[in-house]
C-alpha cells in the first residue's frame, strides 16, 4: 500500500474527496460487515469513520423486558454508549473514529448525519420479512434522501 502522501495525490487527481464515512451501526452481523468494508476504505483514503447508532423510537421491545418506557430508554442509551465506546477502542489504532448515539427514526438520523459525510455505507442483510419492515423502510428512505453517495453492503448468512 502506498504512503499517505501518494494516496492524497491519487485522491486529488481522481477528484474523489473521501474524508468522512458514515456507518450506521445496529450491532448485527450485517453492520459488522459494513463496518469492516468502511474501515478498509478509510485506511485506503485516509478518511475518518463516523459510527452512528440510533435508538429507534418505533422499535417494539419484548414484554419480557417489563421495564417502564423511561427505564427502557435509559437502559438502551447505556448499552448503546458502552457498545459504541468498545467499538471505537477496537478501531483506535487503525483509523480515526467518531461515535454518535442518537434516538429517533433511524432513516431520519442517517439522512441528517449524511449531510456531514462524503459517503454512507449501509448494511443490508437481504432479509425482507414482514416483521423487518422498518429495516426495509430505513434503507428505502435513506436511498431517497441521503445528502451524499451511498454504498450498500450485502450480508447473507
Amino acid at each position: 500500500m502506498g504512503s499517505v502522501g501518494s494516496r492524497a495525490q491519487i485522491n486529488q487527481e481522481s477528484g474523489c474527496r473521501l474524508k468522512r464515512i458514515l456507518v450506521p451501526i445496529d450491532f448485527s452481523a450485517a453492520s459488522s460487515r459494513a463496518l469492516e468494508f468502511a474501515r478498509s476504505l478509510a485506511e485506503q483514503y485516509g478518511a475518518r469513520l463516523l459510527l452512528l447508532h440510533v435508538i429507534d423510537i418505533n422499535a417494539q421491545y419484548p414484554r419480557s423486558a417489563a421495564l417502564p418506557a423511561s427505564e427502557m430508554t435509559t437502559e438502551l442509551w447505556a448499552r448503546g454508549l458502552t457498545a459504541m465506546r468498545q467499538l471505537a477502542r477496537s478501531l483506535e489504532n487503525q483509523v480515526a473514529v467518531r461515535t454518535v448515539v442518537e434516538d429517533g427514526l433511524p432513516w431520519e438520523q442517517i439522512v441528517s448525519w449524511s449531510e456531514e459525510s462524503d459517503l454512507v455505507i449501509l448494511a443490508n442483510n437481504g432479509k425482507w420479512s414482514p416483521w423487518k419492515i422498518f429495516s426495509r423502510h430505513t434503507v428505502e428512505r435513506v436511498l431517497q434522501k441521503a445528502a451524499c453517495p451511498l454504498m450498500i453492503v450485502h450480508h447473507h448468512n
